[in-house]
């Protein structure tokens, strides 16, 4: 696409040019270099092997985070059940 864009600008800018005057190799080394980068594999980031300080303190605190909701949910579960009666024998 963007080839026809820069043939049909070349065009505009210089309608008197006939095509042989045009550099069709510049022409071509820009389609080609736009060809190549869109058709590169995809490189997946490398993991970081150590982990830095950083990370570690937020893994510790969505961890705590985690435990202390679990937690409080065994706790609410626990109450609401014994006020109930329902699921408690007498």
């Amino acid at each position: 696409m963007r080839c026809r864009q820069l043939k049909r600008q070349q065009k505009r800018v210089n309608p008197g040019l006939s095509r042989s005057q045009i550099s069709n190799k510049k022409i071509w080394t820009l389609c080609s270099k736009t060809r190549s980068y869109g058709l590169k594999k995809y490189e997946e980031p490398v993991p970081n092997e150590n982990p830095s300080l950083e990370e570690s303190y937020r893994n510790f605190r969505t961890n705590l985070v985690l435990s202390w909701i679990l937690t409080n949910v065994v706790i609410a579960l626990a109450i609401t059940i014994q006020q109930s009666g329902r699921y408690c024998p007498e």
